[in-house]
């Protein structure tokens, strides 16, 4: 899965600008005071040199895959999100489009019908509790310019029946970025802190290259040592190697998995959703009652959730490789930092693991997969201890040991 790509890291920012660097030369100006009258001027017949000012330093022209990276970002930032489709080597943009045409085509209307509805209820949630949405996400308030930015785009959004990607023959993505996609990008950026302040201040340049390999450094504000992300050249494309190793191990097989399920079978596989997205539209329902940010941020935890489970579920049909454990205490930070980095390890693939947090009442509830068989996950858990355990259920409650126990 492509969840923390390098790319997607960047994209989360706005367009690096690339940095000019000049040099000023400066030159001593004559002095408004009189000569003096102790000595006499001296003079000198010997020809005068002019004087060649110090060539300002060459700056070296930036390397294809830096070329290709900053181009991407400063077109996203400008808002043209469709740059995206063109970064993508060819083949993946045909095997994108090709998925999403599938899943349009078998996507049974109840499925679609249920999908419009969350839609609709989330822009109306942002129509109706911005303000309180901007507080939960942290960011902070829009100018003029940018509430009527997102104005425009909540309006766009909000036609939702033209999403409808099914209507055409074939699914084209550069006009499917340039649409409503481009509406949600603007709604993202109007809901992260700071966003617009990193383009100046970010530094992108290339450190090795061997081949089709390049190696970048990203440094910005928000990165107190330069990040390096190796990048790889397919099809002409410069791409996060992260990226194309994820589109190999989940794209392509789910673009398999999906094209090989007949009408009937995918039909049931959207059943399976359907309780998982009734439970996200009751919880919208409640966020738009919200009156504090507290509430909502809860909310999207929960949504996060099923969101989580949902997807498993769909990949892989059969009980969810899903398990919650509750933990009793409330963690510190590098206590919880800790626990997720143990628990990821002990799930059944830990480079594929993923996990959602979120308060309660009690203490800290964690939802993690994928984990198939809870009895043998338990055995692995001796980093914690097990207080109670359901394994029908998938739950388990653990206490955190004390250090050096």
């Amino acid at each position: 899965m492509v969840a923390e790509s390098d790319l997607w890291r960047c994209l989360a920012m706005p367009a690096l600008l690339t940095c000019l660097v000049g040099c000023e030369n400066s030159s001593s100006k004559p002095s408004a005071d009189p000569p003096s009258p102790v000595a006499p001027a001296i003079t000198s017949e010997l020809p005068v040199e002019p004087v060649t000012p110090p060539a300002a330093p060459k700056t070296e022209p930036d390397s294809p895959a830096v070329i290709a990276v900053k181009t991407v970002l400063t077109e996203i930032d400008a808002g043209r999100l469709e740059a995206f489709a063109e970064f993508l080597p060819d083949n993946y943009r045909q095997q994108l489009e090709s998925l999403l045409q599938t899943l349009a085509a078998k996507m049974p209307a109840e499925l679609q019908a249920q999908l419009q509805s969350i839609a609709k209820k989330t822009i109306t949630l942002l129509e109706r509790k911005f303000d309180l949405v901007a507080q939960a996400a942290g960011s902070p308030p829009l100018d003029d310019e940018s509430q009527a930015k997102l104005a425009a785009a909540l309006q766009g959004l909000s036609q939702i029946e033209d999403w409808d990607v099914g209507k055409s023959s074939a699914v084209d993505l550069e006009q499917i970025l340039k649409g409503p996609a481009s509406d949600l990008l603007t709604v993202w950026q109007s809901l992260s802190a700071g966003s617009g302040a990193l383009s100046s201040q970010t530094a992108i340049r290339q450190l090795r290259l061997a081949g089709d390999v390049a190696v970048l450094s990203f440094q910005s504000p928000l990165d107190p040592e330069p990040r390096e992300v190796e990048f790889i050249q397919v099809e002409g494309h410069w791409i996060p190697k992260s990226l194309a190793d994820g589109w190999k191990s989940a794209i392509i097989p789910w673009q398999e998995q999906i094209g090989a399920l007949s009408e009937t079978e995918f039909a049931a596989a959207a059943a399976r959703l359907s309780p998982h997205l009734l439970q996200i539209e009751g919880t919208l329902d409640q966020l738009l009652k919200a009156e504090r940010a507290e509430e909502l941020q809860l909310g999207w935890w929960q949504i996060q959730s099923v969101l989580l489970q949902a997807r498993q579920e769909l990949l892989q049909p059969g009980p969810p490789p899903r398990v919650e454990l509750k933990l009793t205490q409330s963690p510190s930070e590098d206590e919880l930092s800790r626990l997720l980095e143990q628990l990821v390890e002990a799930s059944d693939q830990p480079d594929l693991a993923e996990y959602v947090t979120f308060p309660t009442t009690t203490g800290l509830t964690i939802h993690l997969s994928p984990v198939t068989d809870v009895e043998k996950f338990l055995t692995r858990l001796t980093f914690a201890k097990v207080t109670k355990h359901d394994a029908a259920a998938r739950q388990i409650e653990l206490e955190l040991k004390p250090p050096g126990r």
